[in-house]
């Protein structure tokens, strides 16, 4: 599925990341602009767990500009065998928290905003969403659920206008990825499994969110 820029590229890098991001530049699919591109991308991360923590580690090191961590969870020992963004000195704090402070080691330019709560119907109906500001890129790295055991936005078009939405999901050996692009017109899904096939692809019915006064 091939998709416009979302966002324009920011006026200028500085000379210390135009040093640090010199082998992204150097590829001619990202070269100098995509790469302002990226400093002027902002993705909010649900999730920092098994994969979250992958994401959230290359993202920051492609030198994506802001990255929005939610996760009300808290370390533990059983999870440092997978969720690789936190190590044994972090067990019992906040995950948002360890996964910042991790961030901010791999990427000091990339700017961090933490969300230490649980993202529910109540919140995200609120316009939750909307802190990604619009053009800005959602990934869902955690199962939610609500009170009546079906995923939470289930209906997963209730995103602004010019988000991308990127829904991933594993069970022992499988896998699958969700893409919900709303950037223009009538939003669309796109799945794959983890043979890396496309396994549907639909249109979905545009919803909006309000902000709550």
């Amino acid at each position: 599925m091939k998709l416009a820029p979302l966002v324009e590229p920011a006026a200028e890098l500085t000379v210390d990341e135009v040093r640090r991001y010199s082998r992204h530049i150097i590829i001619p699919e990202i070269g100098m602009v995509g790469q302002k591109r990226l400093k002027n991308a902002r993705v909010l991360c649900v999730g920092a767990g098994g994969l979250g923590s992958p994401a959230l580690m290359y993202l920051a090191a492609a030198g994506v500009g802001t990255l929005g961590i939610v996760e009300f969870d808290v370390v533990d020992e059983s999870n440092l065998q997978r969720q690789i963004i936190h190590g044994q000195s972090d067990i019992g704090r906040p995950k948002a928290e360890s996964a910042r402070d991790a961030v901010h080691e791999i990427n000091p330019h990339v700017n961090v905003v933490v969300h230490n709560e649980r993202l529910d119907n109540s919140n995200v109906l609120q316009g939750f969403l909307m802190k990604v500001d619009g053009d800005g890129t959602v990934l869902w790295c955690k199962r939610y659920t609500n009170g009546n055991g079906g995923l939470l936005l289930s209906s997963a078009y209730e995103y602004p206008d010019g988000t991308l939405a990127v829904s991933g999901g594993n069970s022992a050996l499988q896998g699958m990825l969700l893409f919900v692009d709303a950037s223009g017109g009538s939003p669309s899904t796109q799945t794959y499994n983890n043979t890396g096939s496309s396994a549907t692809s639909l249109p979905l019915q545009r919803r909006q969110i309000r902000q709550a006064t």
